[in-house]
């Protein structure tokens, strides 16, 4: 699963990064929107659940997949708490 580091991480860069020519402009926070997207992938997953299952997949993966999503979700919510 993929977590993405905190901002400072990508502030406090070491000089050879510049050097590179890669500069840091600003960031976005796309939390809420991510958060939006990952329910509806969620609500589309269980919604398919049936079709999913007809192509073979176990009902434990479509489980998996829908708590995955949750958790993201929420995690998306709450970027901006550690």
């Amino acid at each position: 699963m993929y977590i993405p580091p905190p901002l400072t991480v990508f502030l406090d860069l070491p000089s050879p990064i510049f050097r590179l020519g890669l500069e840091f402009y600003g960031a976005v926070d796309v939390g809420d929107d991510y958060a939006i997207t990952l329910r509806l992938w969620r609500e589309r997953l269980i919604a398919k659940s049936k079709q999913i299952e007809k192509l073979g997949y176990p009902r434990r993966f479509i489980r998996m997949y829908e708590f995955y999503f949750a958790y993201c979700e929420v995690r998306a919510r709450n970027m901006h708490t550690r």
